[in-house]
């Protein structure tokens, strides 16, 4: 039976390893002479998208239009229009409770 490497590592070096790859991933991968539409059309031909597909995508989101909400509508029914021009005009306001803090802050 074989070991996991992880399995002899502590917290704290799994967490930088962890950390480690994160960044990398994060990393920005493309060349100053690769623009994010080279990259995008380099996804499409690995994925064989061609020009109908997208032609295809562009002719549905133009015949469909965006679907409307009530939420204002619904907001505005159940909402006190005093308290909320009392919160937007306060000068200042209060610092944030000691638990609505981001740890280390």
């Amino acid at each position: 039976m074989t070991t996991d490497k992880r399995d002899s590592m502590t917290g704290e070096e799994l967490g930088q390893k962890l950390l480690a790859s994160v960044k990398q991933m994060r990393a920005p991968t493309n060349t100053p002479s690769e623009s994010f539409g080279d990259r995008l059309a380099a996804i499409g031909r690995k994925h064989g998208v061609t020009a109908h597909d997208i032609e295809q995508v562009d002719s549905v989101r133009d015949r469909t239009p965006a679907a409307p909400t009530d939420y204002f509508q619904q907001q505005a029914r159940t909402g006190d229009l005093n308290a909320a021009l009392a919160f937007l005009s306060r000068a200042g306001g209060q610092p944030p409770a000691d638990d609505d803090r981001l740890p280390g802050a």
